[in-house]
Formats: structure tokens, C-alpha cells, sequence
């Protein structure tokens, strides 16, 4: 069905001819000078030729809708479908300006749906002032010729901008170009920027062209560069600001999600300048280089984060997130995780860059994290050959020239589990940290084939390297070519290697290919230069322990320190200059460089029970080291330099050493003695408190590690039994003339029966030993009592505790159940009663020493008796009760064996205790309410007392006591509370008492509340 349709549009009248199947004669609507709106327009299934045979100046632009010079459209709430227009823009387009007149389209709140333009922006085609709000672009395609019912052929034009849903020719500085909160899905271009693409450099003057872009690109597809955008803009401070999500858009050639392109407008100026903030990138792919973006401009990238984008493997592709040839890359506060490439699994930065002048400038990365990223040939994470500047950046768990994925192993891979450096590559790294990244070529965190006469370099500062692996050589670090490598502060741990060089590997590796060309070097591998603190600990390769295979050369700059554990085996050299610092692990660290020694402080570490000489360099040897000092051992130099005669010094020495003393000294010479047969775990612990106490700096932790090993030194077990002996008495004290405060006295069944009651009581306590202990118990005490006749009581009571004692050695649970029986006796105002106990206690004991697991389980038993005699006076104002009592304890604690193979036998103690005190009670009325505050003090000395002393043996044999000093003898004593009834029935009660020795605290609070039956 045909029809004829005319509609006034501002001052231009046009005659249009529809189709709603097949083809319109003519543009359809003209704006050339006035504003005008499209609300809710809908227009669908149109088919547009770009012939007018009136005008000649808008044929090919704007299919629905073309808005001239001077001329503004604002268009909202609308829909166009299925509109194919054989120009540029299907649905509508602006006009470049002329003499200062903008053309402006306005877009809110509308849908762009499978439109086609044959030529340049599938939707639109802007070349002036545009704003987009809340609109989704849809199936769109733009540079497609129809063929068999399919977009297929890529339209031939050299000045091509492309645009699948926009393009954009902006030249307008009076306003930024913006699309804000709008969605592009599946939109194809048959040039480039599957959803947006921006006008060539060479095509014309771009200095005016801004753009801001805040929006959803997700499965755009451009068939060669830039799958969602592709930008030549870079006008303003920050040029094209970029905001967004890009998920699962393509690219046939480069930068599945965004191609920034550098080139220079037909002005001369300098294109491509972009900021990218807040945006994620998901599942990228191009069918070259940059899976994600691909940058020749400037290109500022912040809090993003890249996942799971494909650079493509079979096209060798580099760069799985960015690929970067460009003027400037910088990255900051951007995460990298799972991306995939053939060569910089997350990024690679080129040397070769589009634009030759710029080959200077480089990449900055600044607060980034590479985590599980992977290629086929080399650096899991990053790949480069240009300047890099890397800051506070963590790679972990990143591979390279592996199989994994379904994705294989290149054959000419050069490793670089996380990091490659290329022949020309000038990489500066600092406050670094590679975890668990793996290499199946060379360098389990970093590859290096840089040339120092190439300008190469590569600088670590503050780095540390765990848990790293290569199946070749270097499972930190491998440096396979004649390049100079600077290492300043920088720790690593456990790293491994499948050939040489369990840390670092310096030399010539067996192949040559990757990335970056196929030179051959010279013979000879290249530099370390070491600086500051530089520490080796556990790293292994093929034959064992090793920190560093030298094929090279290596030097030790004045005041720098190299602590090593395996050693250095190789060919190489290494010179010590004067003032610097060499810490090895007797018989365990080997140097088999030649070594030149200009005035090194040499320090050794030795294991426990250490004897016989030791051989440290094979190599020649340059300049005596001389005699070494060591807090444990005499070690003299022979005639044959680099070796070593070593002799334990006598227990005085060691004792004054290490500030050993007391106990601390008796174990320092039980553990020096000897080996365990049996116990590893002794070996173990004994070694690093062996080493800790070879070190000025852990020399205290390594004493308080050989007090751990020991029976505690502090009067733990007895001081515990004390205080719970000490709670138990208190409660049931309550039950009996002249015990503690009331509050005691917890909640009561009252007169149950008229002779006869049950009781229950809560105990919460804090003890504190200065310096040594903290405890803490809560537990519940419930009995049963009856009178007997008018002067005497008895009772029966059980009680359950829970105590936590932390001390630095060891954390320790006790649970105690306590069985109890008393009696009292009172004819008159006088009054004799006793207390009867006994308890069992379970002791858990959790201690590390040294790193080691030392815990033990162990048994302690409690008998207690106390007896207390004392008279009643009421005076003209308060009731005093003066006392005197003994209380007498015995514990008994098992022998035991702690995990460490530490046997501490058996003890008995014995305590007799003499108590003298006085409690003071008077009722108050106030409003009708009785309170009757309570006052007690007193003072107790011990007259006997055993220290909880020990035997201690150790796993490989030796024995020695620990005696500690105990708790003093004298205490005082101190309670306060007051009870009040709140009405017929309920009594409460609030208490407070403290026992206190020198150095010792004891506080014990209550609350409780008493109801009458």
C-alpha cells in the first residue's frame, strides 16, 4: 500500500512519498531554521532512497529526519524501527554549522530499533550539537551492503566513520556532544565502533569535537576496530570522558569494546585523548590485538575493572584487556582479572607505535590488581616494550606459556608467569606484590629479555615475590638476555623453579622467540645490582634449596644486605662492595660465583646444634672475610678463604649474649644440646628460636619463644586453683555467719520448706598477674541446705566454672567441676563454720612457639578446707562481725606431654592460709525501702606454701626445672554491696569484692536477685 503524506516543518514544506513496505521517494522531513519536537513519534518498516529532486544539499543525510544549519529537533518518548536509508543516518541527522549556526538534535527517552544506514550511523549522523538521555539503540548497522537478505560486505570508503547506532562528526566547542543513561545492544558496523564511531582525523579539523559518553554497550560488533566505540576526538582537559559498562562486544580486527585512536586531524592536531572512570569491561573479544581497547592516544583508565576479555590466541593477538602502542596509557585503581591473550594476558604496551615520534612515552599503572590473567606465549599480565612506570600493584595467580582453558602454549614462549620485559622494554616497578603466578618457560613472575645496549632496563623497589613457579629457569624472576636488572628491598619466599634459579635466574635461556623478535644475545647473561634489604627464604629449583643461579654478574652496592638461605649457584661473579651486608644459613648457603669481597660484614645463622666446618663459597675468592661474630657460636675463617671453622660458645657466653636468664638460660643450653630422634616438630622450633636468638632484632621473641616451650614460668595453674578455690569458698561463705557480702547469696528458693532451702549463684571473676597473666571465669553454683536443729546448718552444693587465662606464651581453657559440703555451727552470738571441697580441672592449653604447634592437655585436682570462727556485736549503729580462719588447699597437677615432645612432670603443692577480718552490716529506711549496706575487710598470709615449680625434658633428651617465685604471701582482702527489697518478694542484691597481693588483682562483680516463696 502506497500513499502521499505532507507535513510543514518548520519554514520548509516537503512532499514525501511512504512505503510501508517498500520505498519512499524522497527525505521525509526537512528542518532547516525553527525548534521543533517529535513527541511519542513511532515510525516503522520504512524503506528511504536518498533522491530529492528539488534539494541537493541533505540528499545523502537523514533518512526520517534532517536537521539543517540554524535548525534544533528535540525528540522524546518515541520509536523508529526498522527504517533503511541508503545515507548516513537512517533515522536522523545534523548539518555542519556554517557562520556560527549550530544545528541540534536533542534525544530523550527513545528507542532506535534494527535501523540501517548504508553509508555512516545506523540510527544517527551528527555533525554538530547532540544530547542523549535514556534511550536504547538496538540492532542497528551502518557500512553494510545487503546481499541475500544479510548484511555482509563491508562498504569500501576511505573516509568512513562507521557507527553502527551514531556517528559522529561533532565540530561544534560551543557544546559536548553527550549521551548519558543509554543502552547500545547489538548494533554492526561494517567500518568501525560497532555501536559509536567518531570522524577520521584525515577528513578533517576535530578541534571543536567534544564528547561525553555514560552508557550500556553490550554485544556491539564492528568488523574492524572498536566492537562498541571508536574515538579520534580530543578536545577538552580531560578530551573523551567515558563511563559505563561494556559487555560482550566484538571487534574483526582491534579493541573488542573501544578503539582510541591517536592519529593526527587534517590540522596537524594530535587525536585520541580519553578518560575513561567507573566502567567495567566483561567479555570482550577482538580478532587481533586489545580484547577490550586498543590505544594509540592518550588514554586515562580509573576504578574499572576488566574481566574475562579475549585478545584472539590463533591471530596471536596481544593485549586481552588493552593493547597499547600509544602516546600515553595511564592506569589507576583499576582491577584485572581473568583476561587472555597471546602475549599480555591483561595489557601489553608496544614499542612499535603508530605514530613514531611518540615512542618515548610509556605506561604509568598505579593501585591495580592482576588476578588469574593468562597468555599463550608471554606475561600473564603485562607484556612490554616500551617505558613502564608500576606502583602499588598486585599480581597474583597469573600464568603465562602454559596450557590451560583449552587455549595452548606457545611454542616460543619467554615466561613471564606475570610480568614480560621485551628487548627494549624500561620497566620500573614499585610496592609490589606477585603471589602464586606461573611461567612454563622462564621467570614464574617476571621474564626479562631486555638489552641494556637496546636501552632496557629493568628496577624493582620495595617488591615481594611468593610462591612463584617456572618450569624453566627463575621462578621469581628470569633475566635471559644481557639486561640489567636493579633490585632494591625485596623479599621472596617459596618461589621454585623447574631448572635453575629458584628465585632469580641470570644467564642465557635455551630459546629466544616471543613477542617482541627473535635476537640472539651474546654470550653471558647480564647485571643485578642489589640495594637496601633483600631477603631469601625457601625458594628451591631442580637440585634444592637455591635463591639465585648467576651466569652473570652480580653486586652488592655499599649498604646494601643480602640475606640468602639457599645460595647462589652458576658460573657468574659477585662483588661485595666495602659496607655492604652478606647473612647466610651455615652448611645450608652455597655460592659457587667467584667471588670479589671489598670490605662485606659477613653474618651466619646456624641451626640447632650445629657442628663441623663450613665450606660457604666454592668459587674463588677475592678478599678475606674474616672472623664472624655470633651471639651462640665462635667462628673463625682458615687459610682456604670463604671457610669456616665453627666451635658453640660455653653457657656463661650464651647466657650474656642473648640477655638469657634464670629458667629462660636453663632452656637456651637444654635446647642447644641436641636433636630430636622423633619430634620434628621440637627440631623445627628449636631451630628458629636457635636463629631468632642469632638475630639482634628478634632476640626477645626468641626468649619469650623458649619460655613457651617450657612449663609457664608464671604461677598459672596454681594462681587458677586459687582463685576458684577462693569464688567457691565466697559463695557458700554467704550461706554462714561472717562469710563475704550478701550479694553472695544469689537467688533462693527461700523457705521452701520451714528448716530446709536451695540456693543458686552465678560467678563472674577477672584475676590479673602483672606481666604475666589475665583470667577470666564464669560459672554457676547451686546446693541444697537444712537446718538441724536452732544452732546448726549443713549443706551440700555443686559448681561448674569456665576460665580463660592468656598469657604471651600461651592461651589456656580450663573447666572445673567442683563437688562442696559445709556446716555451721552457732549457739549464741559466737558462731564456728567449714567449707569442704574438691575439684577437678581440665587444662587445654594452646600455644604456638616459634611457629610451631606446641599444645597440651593436662589434669589438675583441688582439695580445700576452711574453717572460720568469729562473734557478732550489735552497737548503737551497724552489726560488726569480726573473724579469724585457716584455709588450707593441696593441688595436684599431671604430668603431661605437649606437642612439641615437651614432658613437664607432676607437682603437689601444699597452701595454709591465715585469715583476719571484719564485716560491718546496718538497715536503712528510706521512703518505706530497707537497704542494708555491707562493708568487709580483711587481711590473709600465707603460712605455708609450696611454688608451683617444674621438671621440664625436652624431645631430644635434656632437662631442667622452672621455678617461678609464686604469689606473695600477703593479701588483703575487700567487699562492698547492699540488698534492698523491692517489694513482698523480690530482694536484690549488688556486690563487689577484691582480693590484692603485690602485683596481683583479684575483682569479683555481682548482681543477683533473691525470691520468696
Amino acid at each position: 500500500m502506497k500513499f502521499n503524506k505532507t507535513m510543514l516543518l518548520g519554514a520548509t514544506a516537503l512532499v514525501g512519498m511512504f512505503s510501508t513496505t517498500d520505498v519512499a521517494a524522497s527525505v521525509n522531513n526537512y528542518i532547516e531554521s525553527d525548534a521543533q519536537t517529535y513527541n511519542n513519534d513511532v515510525a516503522k518498516n520504512l524503506d528511504i532512497l536518498a533522491v530529492d529532486a528539488t534539494r541537493t544539499d541533505n540528499k545523502s543525510f537523514g533518512g526520517y529526519a534532517f536537521v539543517n544549519r540554524g535548525a534544533s529537533l528535540t525528540v522524546t518518548g518515541s520509536t523508529y524501527e526498522n527504517i533503511t536509508f541508503d545515507g548516513y543516518g537512517a533515522v536522523f541527522a545534523t548539518r555542519t554549522p556554517k557562520s556560527g549556526m549550530l544545528a541540534t538534535l536533542n534525544v530523550d527517552g527513545t528507542t532506535f530499533k534494527n535501523n540501517h544506514a548504508k553509508l555512516d550511523g545506523g540510527a544517527i549522523a551528527n555533525y554538530n550539537a547532540l544530547t542523549i538521555t535514556g534511550s536504547v539503540f538496538e540492532g542497528n548497522t551502518a557500512n553494510l551492503d545487503l546481499e541475500n537478505g544479510a548484511y555482509s560486505k563491508v562498504v569500501d570508503m576511505s573516509t568512513s566513520i562507521g557507527g553502527g547506532a551514531i556517528a559522529l562528526g561533532a565540530v561544534s566547542d560551543a557544546k559536548i556532544a553527550s549521551i548519558t543513561d543509554t543502552k547500545f545492544i547489538n548494533n554492526i558496523s561494517g567500518r568501525s565502533g560497532g555501536a559509536i564511531g567518531t570522524r577520521l582525523g584525515n577528513v578533517a579539523d576535530n578541534s571543536g569535537a567534544k564528547l561525553k559518553v555514560s552508557a550500556y554497550f553490550k554485544g556491539n560488533h564492528a568488523f574492524q576496530d572498536g566492537g562498541a566505540l571508536y574515538n579520534t576526538f580530543y578536545a577538552g582537559e580531560k578530551g573523551v570522558e567515558v563511563t559505563g559498562e561494556f559487555d560482550g562486544n566484538t571487534a574483526g580486527v582491534s579493541g573488542g569494546a573501544i578503539y582510541n585512536d591517536g592519529a593526527k586531524d587534517k590540522s596537524g592536531n594530535v587525536g585520541g585523548k580519553m578518560t575513561i572512570t567507573d566502567s567495567t569491561f566483561t567479555a570482550n573479544e577482538s580478532g587481533v590485538d586489545g580484547g577490550a581497547i586498543f590505544n594509540t592516544g592518550d588514554l586515562k583508565i580509573s576504578s574499572s575493572v576488566f574481566d574475562k576479555n579475549v585478545a584472539s590466541i590463533e591471530g596471536e593477538g596481544y593485549g586481552g584487556a588493552i593493547f597499547s602502542n600509544a602516546r600515553g596509557l595511564n592506569i589507576d585503581g583499576t582491577d584485572f582479572t581473568n583476561n587472555t591473550a597471546y602475549s599480555g594476558g591483561a595489557i601489553y604496551e608496544s614499542r612499535y607505535s603508530a605514530y613514531s615520534s611518540d615512542n618515548a612515552k610509556g605506561m604509568v599503572i598505579s593501585d591495580a590488581t592482576f588476578t588469574s590473567n593468562h597468555a599463550a606465549a608471554d606475561g600473564g599480565a603485562i607484556g612490554l616494550s616500551k617505558k613502564a612506570t608500576i606502583t602499588d600493584a598486585v599480581f597474583t595467580s597469573n600464568t603465562a606459556g602454559l596450557s590451560e582453558g583449552g587455549i595452548s602454549a606457545a611454542s616460543d614462549a619467554n615466561g613471564g608467569g606475570a610480568v614480560y620485559v621485551a628487548q627494549y622494554g624500561q620497566a620500573t616497578l614499585s610496592n609490589v606484590k606477585f603471589y602464586d603466578n606461573k611461567s612454563g618457560a622462564h621467570g614464574g613472575a617476571i621474564g626479562a629479555r631486555h638489552n641494556v645496549a637496546d636501552g632496557g632496563f629493568l628496577s624493582l623497589t620495595n617488591a615481594i615475590f611468593e610462591g612463584n613457579s617456572a618450569t624453566k629457569e627463575g621462578g621469581a624472576i628470569a633475566s635471559i638476555y644481557n639486561g640489567s636488572v636493579n633490585i632494591e628491598d625485596a623479599t621472596f619466599t617459596n618461589n621454585t623453579a623447574g631448572t635453575n634459579g629458584g628465585a632469580i635466574y641470570i644467564g642465557v635461556a635455551d630459546n629466544f622467540g616471543g613477542s617482541d623478535g627473535k635476537s640472539t644475545p651474546s654470550t653471558g647473561g647480564g647485571t643485578i645490582n642489589f640495594s637496601g634489604l633483600n631477603t631469601f627464604s625457601g625458594n628451591s629449583d631442580a637440585k634444592g634449596l637455591n635463591d639465585i643461579y648467576n651466569d652473570g654478574s652480580i653486586n652488592v652496592l655499599s649498604g646494601a644486605e643480602l640475606q640468602l638461605d639457599g645460595g647462589i649457584s652458576g658460573t657468574g661473579s659477585i662483588v661485595f662492595e666495602s659496607g655492604s651486608k652478606l647473612q647466610v644459613n651455615a652448611n645450608e648457603t652455597f655460592i659457587s660465583n667467584d667471588v670479589t669481597n671489598n670490605g662485606v660484614e659477613l653474618s651466619m645463622v646456624f641451626k640447632n646444634a650445629y657442628t663441623g666446618p663450613y665450606e660457604m663459597v666454592t668459587g674463588t675468592v677475592t678478599g678475606a672475610f674474616g672472623d664472624v661474630e655470633n651471639s651462640l657460636y665462635d667462628i673463625i675463617e682458615t687459610d682456604v678463604l670463604g671457610t669456616f671453622e665453627i666451635s658453640k660458645k660455653s653457657s656463661e657466653e650464651i647466657a650474656e649474649n642473648t640477655g638469657a636468664s634464670g629458667s629462660q638460660a636453663e632452656a637456651l643450653d637444654a635446647v642447644l644440646s641436641g636433636t630430636s630422634e622423633s619430634n620434628e616438630n621440637f627440631n623445627t622450633a628449636a631451630d628458629n628460636i636457635v636463629g631468632m636468638l642469632q638475630n639482634e632484632e628478634t632476640k626477645s621473641e626468641g626468649l619469650k619463644a623458649l619460655d613457651a616451650m617450657s612449663a609457664e614460668a608464671a604461677p598459672i595453674v596454681k594462681a587458677s586453683q586459687t582463685n576458684l578455690v577462693s569464688q567457691i569458698h565466697g559463695v557458700v561463705s554467704t550461706r554462714m555467719t561472717g562469710g563475704n557480702i550478701n550479694a553472695g547469696k544469689g537467688k533462693s528458693s527461700g523457705d521452701l520448706f520451714e528448716n530446709a532451702a536451695t540456693w543458686v549463684q552465678g560467678m563472674i571473676n577477672h584475676t590479673k598477674l602483672d606481666g604475666q597473666f589475665d583470667t577470666d571465669t564464669n560459672g554457676l553454683a547451686f546446693g541444697f541446705e537444712r537446718h538441724v536443729n536452732d544452732e546448726i546448718k549443713v549443706g551440700v552444693a555443686y559448681a561448674l566454672a569456665k576460665t580463660v587465662i592468656e598469657s604471651y606464651s600461651r592461651d589456656t581453657q580450663v573447666k572445673t567441676h567442683s563437688a562442696i559440703a559445709y556446716a555451721e555451727y552457732k549457739p549464741s552470738n559466737w558462731f564456728v563454720n567449714g567449707i569442704l571441697s574438691y575439684s577437678v580441672s581440665d587444662y587445654e592449653e594452646d600455644k604456638v612457639v616459634a611457629g610451631v604447634n606446641g599444645e597440651a592437655d593436662y589434669k589438675a585436682t583441688n582439695i580445700s578446707i576452711q574453717a572460720v570462727t568469729g562473734y557478732e556485736y550489735l552497737t548503737k549503729h551497724a552489726l560488726v562481725t569480726p573473724t579469724f580462719g585457716l584455709r588450707y588447699m593441696n593441688i595436684d597437677r599431671d604430668g603431661y606431654t605437649d606437642a612439641l615432645g615437651t614432658n613437664v612432670d607432676s607437682n603437689n603443692m601444699d597452701t595454709l592460709t591465715a585469715v583476719l577480718g571484719v564485716k560491718f552490716s546496718a538497715n536503712y529506711v528510706v521512703r518505706e525501702k530497707t537497704y542494708t549496706p555491707e562493708l568487709r575487710m580483711a587481711v590473709t598470709y600465707d603460712l605455708i606454701r609450696d611454688d608451683d615449680n617444674a621438671l621440664v625434658t625436652l624431645a631430644n633428651g635434656a632437662a631442667y626445672s622452672v621455678n617461678n617465685s609464686g604469689l606473695k604471701r600477703f593479701a588483703y582482702e575487700f567487699g562492698a554491696g547492699i540488698t534492698t527489697a523491692i517489694n513482698d518478694e523480690w530482694e536484690l542484691n549488688v556486690a563487689y569484692e577484691g582480693k590484692f597481693r603485690k602485683d596481683y588483682q583479684d575483682h569479683t562483680g555481682l548482681i543477683n536477685a533473691k525470691f520468696h516463696f
